[in-house]
């Protein structure tokens, strides 16, 4: 658990959601930052969420796959992500995700078909979604097919790479051409 994935984001917008209304359950090592992991269980016993918020620790490929399997919703909304993988691997799993606007990676998800955008200056709304997939199960429904349908959509991992080959491939033969006047 590190800051950069926005762990403590997400506790603030689960302050304004019903404590009735949720379970977390929080994957990643908590040994990688022990300050902030200190942090974030100052606040969740501030909070009186003990009970509600499981930090798992480091797990297994199989144990992830259960905890996602076990899931409703995804949601890590972590700022600096590029392509991210634990967003496509929840979508696999047919779990809407909320993810930072303005990451990178929020561009894997449609907002309002595959999951939601989180925008930090607007938290009320992040509770919002969530509030909105506890309570309407039909909405969570249809999220959670366009999740796993847009994660069929989604090139495969040797498409990605052949892709990044013939694309590096591309730019080791093209030459460099000099502008008129004969200088770069």
């Amino acid at each position: 658990l590190i800051p950069l994935k926005g762990l403590h984001l997400l506790l603030e917008v689960l302050q304004y959601v019903p404590a009735t209304a949720w379970q977390l359950t929080v994957l990643g090592s908590v040994e990688r930052d022990p300050v902030y992991v200190r942090q974030v269980r100052r606040h969740i016993a501030a909070k009186g969420w003990g009970e509600q918020v499981r930090l798992r620790g480091l797990l297994s490929q199989t144990e992830v796959g259960d905890c996602l399997a076990a899931s409703d919703v995804f949601a890590m909304p972590s700022c600096p992500e590029g392509y991210s993988i634990a967003y496509q691997e929840a979508l696999s799993h047919g779990l809407p995700v909320l993810a930072h606007a303005e990451s990178d990676g929020a561009d894997l998800i449609e907002h309002g078909v595959s999951g939601f955008h989180l925008h930090p200056q607007d938290l009320p709304s992040g509770a919002q979604y969530l509030q909105t997939l506890t309570t309407d199960r039909a909405m969570l429904a249809r999220m959670s097919l366009a999740a796993r349908t847009h994660f069929e959509r989604l090139p495969t991992w040797e498409q990605s790479l052949a892709a990044a080959a013939e694309f590096l491939e591309d730019l080791g033969t093209r030459r460099v051409l000099a502008p008129e006047g004969g200088r770069l």
